[in-house]
């Protein structure tokens, strides 16, 4: 890299100016609020569109799995509301943990509007209510513009790197623009309507478009100075790798083998298999962005995403074993009392995840102190250790020890003593 080019990026900051702090803030709970209240208001019509592919789709394959039409609707839509709440949880904290930066303003905002390019929630609820079409279509247009220009241009510091993706995205933001206001327009990932019909290269343009922005991410990281920010680019590189492939093999499937996309038993398998696969992808995208955040302080908003990686993987384990709980007592009643669909297996896999609940939470967040926060899990345990050893231990040499092992353990001096003033106890004479 040039000495201009490290002399740009060393003084470059994306602190937004004091009279742009408000207009960000007005802007993003407009924002979000809206696209909140859609994906709540979608949830019904999503489950009822779902519910009715299982019936008119699928009514003769599921027996074959064991499984019935309201399992299929309940299972898609699970998997739809987690990737959305995984985007959604992301991108508001670190909004609302830093609201002055405009880079993080713009990743945000990515995040919240990208999981509706790939989740057919929104989409499902302008199919049946007319109203929600423009709402709806502005999300969309600011998703497909966003994901691309902000997390693979100007991630993570705010500047076109290499200077010609600038370019790019303005043909990309015209391009999203173009396809918001002409429904018909060829390949129109907006509306979909068009990009289903040609779907090939429809798959292409936004692979093509992608690979440009990971292209700009490979530049971007072989040519970065700091350290900190070339692990930052590497983690999200990674992620964008897993959500790329994954959206690309699900489609190539369709496309390459056609009945997988028709009704029937290879169909409902390649849902039943490649739906999750494809939304785990997906949600690889913002977890990277986590872990880059929780490693290496990107943003200085670290702390906070503690607890959303906590409760993330805490909410999909606990959506997945509610579901295999489901399953597991529906086939039990099915065999054992000819039950098809039993309240009682609700029931009880409610009570089992009620009473899992605060292991599982306690559970993740060892692992995820441990594994992400490695340093501040030591000196906790450390001093946990050390508590319990002035509480039960009375010898004075064994306190010594252990005292000297935890300050060792959480400050990690290059050398230590411990000097112990002898009691004067005067001698009595007989």
């Amino acid at each position: 890299m040039t000495t201009t080019d490290t002399r740009i990026i060393k003084s470059h900051t994306t602190e937004a100016k004091p009279s742009w702090v408000l207009v960000m803030k007005i802007a993003w709970w407009i924002l979000a609020a809206t696209n909140l209240a859609l994906y709540i208001i979608a949830i019904p019509s999503e489950y009822q569109t779902q519910l009715s592919v299982a019936v008119g789709t699928y009514v003769t394959s599921l027996p074959v799995f064991n499984l019935t039409p309201h399992f299929y609707a309940t299972f898609l839509t699970a998997m739809d509301v987690l990737t959305e709440f995984v985007f959604i949880l992301i991108g508001s904290y670190i909004f609302i943990r830093k609201p002055g930066d405009w880079m993080v303003f713009l990743v945000a905002i990515a995040s919240i509007t990208f999981t509706s390019m790939f989740v057919p929630t929104l989409i499902h609820l302008a199919d049946k209510n007319e109203a929600f079409l423009i709402p709806v279509a502005v999300i969309r247009a600011t998703g497909v513009a966003s994901s691309l220009i902000v997390f693979c241009y100007l991630f993570p510091d705010g500047l076109f790197v290499p200077r010609i993706t600038r370019w790019f995205a303005v043909l990309w933001a015209g391009l999203s623009i173009y396809w918001l206001f002409n429904p018909v327009a060829p390949y129109n990932i907006v509306y979909l309507s068009t990009w289903m019909d040609n779907m090939a290269p429809s798959v292409a343009i936004l692979f093509t478009a992608y690979a440009s922005g990971l292209a700009a991410q490979l530049w971007r990281y072989h040519r970065v100075i700091q350290p900190a920010q070339k692990q930052q680019i590497k983690w999200f590189i990674y992620g964008l790798v897993t959500g790329l492939l994954g959206f690309t093999l699900y489609y190539l499937g369709v496309i390459l083998y056609p009945p997988f996309g028709l009704p029937g038993l290879p169909g409902l398998s390649y849902v039943l298999i490649g739906v999750p696969l494809l939304h785990l992808s997906i949600m690889m995208v913002p977890i990277a962005l986590a872990i880059a955040i929780s490693r290496y302080r990107l943003w200085d908003v670290d702390l906070i995403i503690n607890r959303s990686l906590v409760y993330t993987f805490l909410t999909a384990l606990v959506i997945l074993l509610y579901i295999l709980a489901v399953v597991v007592f529906e086939q039990f009643f099915h065999w054992v009392m000819d039950w098809d669909e039993s309240p009682l297996a609700i029931g009880l896999s409610s009570l089992i995840i009620a009473f899992l609940f605060r292991p599982l939470k306690t559970f993740i967040q060892e692992r995820v102190d441990r594994r992400f926060y490695r340093k501040k899990y030591s000196m906790d345990l450390a001093i946990t250790q050390l508590s319990h050893k002035l509480r039960d231990e009375v010898d004075i040499n064994r306190l010594a020890d252990a005292l000297l092992s935890a300050i060792d353990e959480t400050m990690q001096p290059e050398q230590i003593s411990l000097w112990l003033r002898e009691a004067n106890i005067p001698s009595k004479e007989a």
